[in-house]
């Protein structure tokens, strides 16, 4: 019984004491005892009982919040976290965080220690590393988010650059190197590459043009590979396409570059034979495209040169599409999307690499397997203890997000690049292949049950109200 007096509201002296009890579910049952006192005698009387488990509010009409529930007057506390009413004798220990009580489950839980500063932190607020848990304060002093994956390391791990820049180890030797002047970080897509070079050849754009590197031409109007122009984008919108014509076996002196319109560069490129090069568009939206009809002009000019592609074993029709047009980078739904991209190409494979001209039966041609296999090989391994799912998809992305000759390639930071195509000097392939991405696009919105669900026939149904170029292409592929 507590020593203290109170006075109520109608100037009657009492005290109270509280009496606990254990039930047999484990929770506590608390009796509340009120003691009046006689005017005569400071002996006691029990007057009022109240259950406090039952009504809460009667005891508020006399106490303050915090005086009931931190201890400090009676013999219980509250946990903050789960709610729960404990005393030190039954509980036992209770731990403070930020000012209030919590019980030791709740602590055992939901609290661990960051393990650089052993500070106590709640696990909503502690962030997962490599070596265990860090609060806010230790994880913004030692770690770093990688520009590439969007994934946080400690900076004793990570490679960094003079703009402040970090890279973990994976990403920076799978897709990055260093400027030969600048020393700064430099997509593999992005850098300029000088073969003559004596410092290995690979910089920035910055350094490439103001160091007088500033990727002009050979005599026939063609870039070394890797050359990067400042890009014109010619629409507006959030997905843009770009393509790469590859085209070999011509006569370079009889393609006219004068007539190349500046929607195109051209560049060397190694996987092609002495002749070949390749033709490159600036972005386009898929509008400007079927507007302009920009391939028109660049295909009578490949011909005319004697130029061909399709019936070469070395070109392919590769087709980059903008990243952002999924959603914003590092997203949960934005992953989900892209892997939804990539289950039709997997899901379809069959169609796919008919409607890509190229052989489809693997167990025979090994010749066509093995071509397949090293510019645009399948992203999953498929077996029939292992069908196409999303979750085999998307398991299949995260462990081949390096592997730049996949048949959806996603080692670039700007786009995503579909390799599957051969080459083609055909206006309508072209066209009904970026129609056929942009398709795969629209329908990755939908969720994944429908997704997986869909059938070819279904593709085909999407692609009736606006892709005619496809439609006659599918016809012609018996597809």
């Amino acid at each position: 019984m507590t020593d203290m007096v109170y006075i109520d509201e109608s100037g009657r002296r009492y005290t109270h004491e509280l009496v606990w009890t254990r039930k047999a579910d484990g929770t506590l049952d608390c009796d509340f005892v009120r003691h009046y006192l006689r005017d005569d005698s400071e002996d006691c009387e029990l007057n009022a009982r109240v259950f406090y488990d039952e009504d809460i509010a009667r005891l508020l009409a006399w106490f303050e919040y915090e005086e009931i529930f931190d201890g400090s007057i009676f013999e219980f506390w509250m946990c903050n976290d789960c709610g729960d009413f404990m005393t030190d004798d039954i509980d036992g220990e209770r731990h403070i965080y930020e000012g209030t009580a919590i019980c030791q489950k709740c602590f055992d839980d939901d609290y661990t220690s960051c393990y650089m500063c052993d500070r106590i932190i709640h696990m909503d607020d502690a962030h997962s590393v490599e070596d265990g848990c860090v609060c806010d304060g230790c994880y913004e002093d030692n770690y770093s988010v990688c520009i590439d994956c969007g994934e946080y390391f400690n900076n004793r791990e990570m490679y960094h650059d003079e703009n402040d820049s970090s890279l973990c180890t994976r990403c920076y030797n799978h897709n990055w190197t260093r400027c030969n002047d600048c020393g700064n970080f430099v997509h593999s897509d992005d850098m300029c590459c000088d073969d003559n070079d004596d410092n290995d050849g690979c910089y920035c754009q910055s350094c490439w043009e103001t160091s007088g590197r500033d990727g002009r031409p050979d005599e026939n109007g063609i870039h070394k590979y890797g050359y990067r122009p400042e890009l014109d984008f010619k629409g507006d919108g959030l997905l843009y396409f770009g393509t790469e014509m590859e085209i070999d076996e011509g006569d370079v002196s009889r393609f006219d570059m004068s007539k190349l319109s500046d929607n195109f560069y051209c560049c060397h490129d190694g996987s092609l034979g002495w002749k070949g090069f390749e033709i490159i568009s600036h972005p386009m939206t898929y509008e400007w495209i079927m507007e302009h009809r920009p391939y028109e002009h660049v295909c009578e000019l490949a011909k005319a040169a004697g130029y061909r592609s399709h019936e070469t074993k070395t070109c392919g029709l590769h087709v980059h599409m903008s990243r952002r047009a999924f959603g914003d980078c590092y997203d949960s739904k934005t992953e989900e999307r892209i892997t939804s991209f990539i289950y039709f190409f997997e899901k379809f494979w069959t169609e796919i690499v008919k409607f890509s001209r190229r052989k489809h039966d693997f167990t025979i041609y090994d010749e066509v397997l093995n071509e397949i296999d090293a510019y645009a090989k399948r992203m999953c391994e498929v077996s029939e203890a292992t069908p196409i799912t999303h979750k085999v998809v998307d398991e299949a992305k995260s462990e081949k997000r390096y592997d730049r000759y996949t048949c959806v390639n996603l080692t670039n930071s700007e786009t995503i690049e579909v390799r599957i195509f051969k080459g083609t000097l055909n206006v309508n392939t072209i066209i009904a292949s970026i129609q056929l991405i942009r398709l795969f696009h629209s329908l990755s919105v939908f969720d994944v049950d429908t997704i997986e669900h869909m059938t070819w026939a279904q593709i085909k149904e999407y692609a009736v109200q606006d892709y005619p170029e496809l439609l006659k292409y599918l016809a012609e592929r018996g597809l």
